[in-house]
C-alpha cells in the first residue's frame, strides 16, 4: 500500500485497497487533471477504386489489407457512377497496425462485380494510435505534478499540448510580441522519425485553444497568439525540424579491444 502513495511507484494494474478496486496510477492521473490513459484508436483511409460498372457499394463492405491482413469497412453507402471512385474505410481493429500508406493494397473480401477486387490506398486520413503505455502515462502524470498551471506561462502550453493523442514532447518559444511558438515532437510509435503530420499540429492547436473537458476557450491568454491568421490553421504550431550533423573524434585511444 505504501508504494501507491507515490506517482513514481503507483501500480498501473488494478489492485484492491480496503475493499475498493482501483488502479492507483490512473487515480493519480485523474486527480491532477491528466485523465485516463489514451485509448487505442482506429485508422481511417481513403482508398481508390477502379469501377467496372455503375452500382452501389453498401455500408459495411469489407476490404482486407494486403500487408497486415486486417479488415477495413465502409461506414456509409456509395453510389458508383464514374470510372474511378475514392471512398473512406475504417479499420475494425484499433492500434497502429491498422495504419497503411499511400499505394498500399487492399482486396475486397467478397467480390461484387461493380469494382475491381483490389483497391489502392490514396491517403491515411486519420492515423491510429496504440493504447497509451504505462511508462508514457506515468511520465505525463509526473510532468503534470512538476509543471503546475501558472496562468498561461509557457509551461502551461506543454501541459495543454499533451491532451492531443500522439504528442511525445513539445518545445515552447516566444516569437514576436504576443506570439507563442509550439514545436511538436510526435510519438515515435506513430511517427518513426518523430516529425508529426499536419493533423496532429491542428489537434495541438485546438487543445491549446479549447479545453477538451468543457469545449470552452479558457486556456491560453487572449493576448497570446498561436493562430495569427485567425482561421484555425494554427500556423504557430510547428513540427520539430530534424538536423543532421557529423561528429569527429580526435586523439581517441583504445586501451582494450574485446
Amino acid at each position: 500500500i505504501f508504494l501507491q502513495i507515490f506517482v513514481s511507484t503507483a501500480s498501473f494494474k488494478e489492485v484492491e485497497i480496503f475493499g475498493r478496486k482501483l488502479t492507483p496510477l490512473i487515480e493519480w492521473g485523474r486527480l491532477v487533471g491528466v485523465g485516463d490513459p489514451e485509448p487505442a484508436t482506429q485508422a481511417i483511409l481513403d482508398i481508390d477504386l477502379t469501377v467496372l460498372s455503375n452500382g452501389t457499394l453498401s455500408s459495411g463492405t469489407q476490404f482486407i489489407g494486403q500487408l497486415n491482413g486486417l479488415t477495413y469497412i465502409t461506414q456509409q453507402s456509395y453510389v458508383i457512377t464514374t470510372p474511378s471512385e475514392t471512398i473512406e474505410v475504417v479499420c475494425v481493429k484499433s492500434g497502429i497496425q491498422g495504419n497503411l500508406q499511400s499505394t498500399d493494397i487492399l482486396a475486397i473480401a467478397n467480390s461484387i462485380g461493380v469494382i475491381e477486387d483490389e483497391a489502392v490506398v490514396n491517403a491515411l486520413t486519420a492515423a491510429a494510435i496504440d493504447a497509451e503505455k504505462e511508462e508514457n502515462y506515468r511520465q505525463r502524470v509526473v510532468e503534470r505534478f512538476q509543471l503546475n498551471p501558472q496562468g498561461g506561462a509557457l509551461a502551461d502550453y506543454r501541459i495543454w499540448a499533451q491532451d492531443a493523442p500522439g504528442v511525445q514532447q513539445t518545445y515552447i518559444y516566444t516569437g514576436d510580441p504576443s506570439d507563442v511558438l509550439v514545436y511538436v515532437e510526435g510519438d515515435p510509435d506513430i511517427y518513426p522519425d518523430r516529425v508529426p503530420d499536419s493533423a496532429l499540429l491542428l489537434a495541438v492547436g485546438s487543445v491549446i485553444d479549447f479545453d477538451p473537458a468543457t469545449g470552452l476557450s479558457t486556456r491560453r491568454s487572449v493576448t497570446a497568439v498561436i493562430d495569427p491568421v485567425g482561421d484555425k490553421s494554427y500556423t504557430n504550431i510547428k513540427a520539430v525540424i530534424l538536423k543532421s550533423f557529423d561528429i569527429f573524434v580526435t586523439n581517441l585511444v583504445i586501451s582494450d579491444i574485446a
